[in-house]
C-alpha cells in the first residue's frame, strides 16, 4: 500500500515538473526575453519603470545609470494598464525592492483591462511574469471575471494557448537572451530607427473633467498610491510626449489630484521644447531613440532633486551591465544601414560622431536629414553641411569614435536609386 502511494506520489511530482517545463518552453518569450535582466541579474535596484509602450520607448534605464548612478529596470509591456500595472508593481517589489516607482499614464481613465482579442494575447504574455500562486488566481478571477471559464485557465496556464507552438520552438526557448537595455525598447528594435514628425502647438488645455470613483484607472491608481505608500516608495506618476490632443489632455489633469507627499507627477507634454517633434517621435504616439533620451534625461535630474543625490553610486557589477549595453550600441551602429537609423543613433554622449554630409535642394526628404544633423549637432558632435547641384552628387560620411578619439568605424552613404545606401 505504502509502496503504490509513493508511485502514484512520485508519478504526480513528475507530471507537474514536465507541465511546468513545457509551459516554460511553449510560452511566448517576448515579455520574459524583454524583462529577463530583472530576474536573472543581482543586485540592488533604486527604481522601477513601469506601464504601457509609451514607457517602453520613454525611459532608458542604462542612460539613467550612466548618467546618475541609478539602477533601474523598465517592466512595462505592450497597451498594459493600470489594474495589471498595480499587480506588476506587486509582484516586482517582493523580488527587488526600489526606493522609487515610476508609473505611465498613458491609459488614466480607461475603464477596461483590454481591449480586443489581440490585446489579451498581450495580457498571456503579461501574466507569464508573475508565478503561478492565490494571489495569480485572484488576479485572473477578479479582474476577467466576464470572461469563460476555459479563457481564463489560459491565463493562469498558457500552455492551453501555447500548446501549437511547439513548431516554432528554438534555442532562444531554452536559453532566453538578456536583453542589454534593462527592458527599453532601444537597440533591440528596427521601430526605434524611425522618424514621424508631427505639428503640436505649445497651447493646451488646462480643463480638468470629472472621472467616476468607481472607474478602473481611478480604483487601481489609489491601489497603487497605497501600495506604494505602505512599503515606503515613492511614487512618480509620468506621460510621456505624444500628440494626445485636447480630450487626453484634459483627463490627464485631472492627476494633479493625486499629487501629494510622496507622489509626484511629470507631464512631459506641457513641457514646452522637452522633445523636437520633427526628430524624436518614431509615430504620432512613441518616441524613437533620440526622444527616449532626452527625457529620461529630465527624469533622472528630478530623480536627484526629490532623493538624497548621495545614494546613487556606481558600482563593479552595475559596470558589467553597462560594458554589454555600450557594446550594443557599436553593434547596432555597425549593422544599421538606413541614414535615419545611422543619424538617430549619432545622437549620444557615449561617443563622438563627425559627420560630412553633401546634400541637393530638390529632394523634400532632404528635409528630415537635415533636422536629424541639426539634432546630432546639438549632442556635441562635428557636424559639416555643404550643398551639391544634383541629387547623384550625394554623398555623406559618418565616423564613429570613442569619447578618447579612437576611430570604432566610419560608414559612407551615396545617393543612389533614389535612397542613401552604404557604400562598399
Amino acid at each position: 500500500m505504502k509502496r503504490k502511494v509513493l508511485n502514484v506520489l512520485l508519478f504526480t511530482i513528475v507530471l507537474i515538473c514536465s507541465f511546468y517545463f513545457v509551459n516554460n518552453i511553449l510560452s511566448d518569450k517576448d515579455v520574459l526575453i524583454r524583462h529577463s535582466s530583472f530576474f536573472k541579474q543581482d543586485g540592488d535596484v533604486d527604481v522601477l519603470l513601469f506601464g504601457s509602450s509609451h514607457m517602453m520607448c520613454g525611459i532608458s534605464p542604462m542612460d539613467l545609470y550612466d548618467d546618475y548612478g541609478i539602477k533601474a529596470y523598465n517592466l512595462s509591456n505592450p497597451t498594459e494598464m493600470l489594474p495589471l500595472t498595480y499587480y506588476q508593481i506587486d509582484n516586482a517589489i517582493k523580488i527587488k525592492k526600489p526606493s522609487i516607482v515610476v508609473v505611465d499614464m498613458l491609459f488614466w481613465g480607461s475603464d477596461s483591462i483590454y481591449d480586443t482579442n489581440n490585446e489579451l494575447d498581450y495580457v498571456i504574455s503579461i501574466l507569464n511574469n508573475i508565478p503561478f500562486g492565490l494571489e495569480k488566481i485572484e488576479l485572473v478571477f477578479s479582474l476577467f471575471e466576464n470572461l469563460s471559464r476555459d479563457t481564463k485557465l489560459g491565463l493562469l496556464f498558457p500552455f492551453s494557448t501555447y500548446h501549437n507552438r511547439w513548431k516554432y520552438v528554438d534555442e532562444n526557448d531554452f536559453n532566453p537572451e538578456i536583453w542589454t537595455t534593462n527592458g527599453a525598447k532601444m537597440y533591440d528594435n528596427d521601430n526605434q530607427y524611425h522618424v514621424s514628425k508631427y505639428y503640436k502647438s505649445d497651447v493646451v488645455s488646462n480643463k480638468k473633467i470629472d472621472l467616476n470613483d468607481d472607474n478602473l484607472s481611478v480604483v487601481y491608481l489609489k491601489k497603487i498610491i497605497n501600495l506604494c505608500k505602505k512599503n515606503s516608495i515613492k511614487l512618480i506618476l509620468i506621460n510621456t510626449p505624444w500628440n494626445n490632443g485636447d480630450d487626453n489632455q484634459e483627463i490627464a489633469n485631472i492627476l494633479q489630484n493625486y499629487v501629494k507627499e510622496d507622489v509626484y507627477l511629470i507631464d512631459y507634454n506641457l513641457i514646452p521644447g522637452i522633445i523636437n517633434t520633427y526628430t524624436d517621435t518614431s509615430d504620432q504616439s512613441h518616441l524613437n531613440i533620440s526622444g527616449m533620451k532626452k527625457i529620461t534625461k529630465y527624469l533622472g535630474e528630478y530623480i536627484v532633486k526629490i532623493e538624497d543625490s548621495s545614494k546613487y553610486c556606481k558600482t563593479e557589477q552595475w559596470d558589467s551591465y553597462y560594458t554589454a549595453f555600450y557594446n550594443k550600441k557599436i553593434e547596432s551602429f555597425k549593422e544599421c544601414e538606413d541614414i535615419i537609423g545611422i543619424l538617430l543613433l549619432s545622437y549620444d554622449d557615449d561617443f563622438v560622431f563627425e559627420i560630412n554630409a553633401y546634400l541637393c535642394d530638390e529632394l523634400e526628404c532632404n528635409s528630415t536629414i537635415i533636422d536629424l544633423l541639426n539634432n546630432a549637432n546639438s549632442n556635441n558632435n562635428s557636424v559639416y553641411v555643404d550643398k551639391v547641384l544634383s541629387k547623384d552628387q550625394q554623398c555623406i560620411e559618418i565616423v564613429m569614435s570613442d569619447i578618447y578619439g579612437n576611430i570604432i568605424q566610419t560608414k559612407n552613404l551615396i545617393y543612389e536609386n533614389d535612397e542613401f545606401v552604404i557604400k562598399n
